[in-house]
């Protein structure tokens, strides 16, 4: 699969009630689509890059719990980071 389109993406064109997504080179990232579609992708690569934040977090959440005997929150943070790691796996056209 191809690189995405740079973000930031903003909701650009409009006809007839719907929108398009725009990436920051001005590229057309979808036609018109529905403007609450609209909306959520142009939102698509701030919530790829936070993700990818909240992965690192939750590692390191990880490790305090882990280090600290409370293994029932460590469990969690694996089941947590490993889900994350499937959603950017998807977000990027991984298996």
């Amino acid at each position: 699969m191809s690189k995405h389109t740079p973000g930031p993406w903003t909701i650009g064109a409009l006809e007839s009630g719907q929108a398009a997504v725009d990436g920051a080179n001005g590229e057309e990232v979808t036609g018109f689509i529905s403007p609450a579609d609209a909306a959520l992708i142009a939102a698509a690569p701030d919530m790829l890059a936070e993700l990818k934040k909240s992965r690192t977090l939750i590692e390191c959440c990880y490790w305090a719990f882990y280090e600290t005997g409370n293994v029932d929150l460590a469990n969690q943070c694996i089941r947590r980071e490993q889900e994350i790691a499937t959603l950017i796996a998807r977000a990027k056209g991984t298996p």
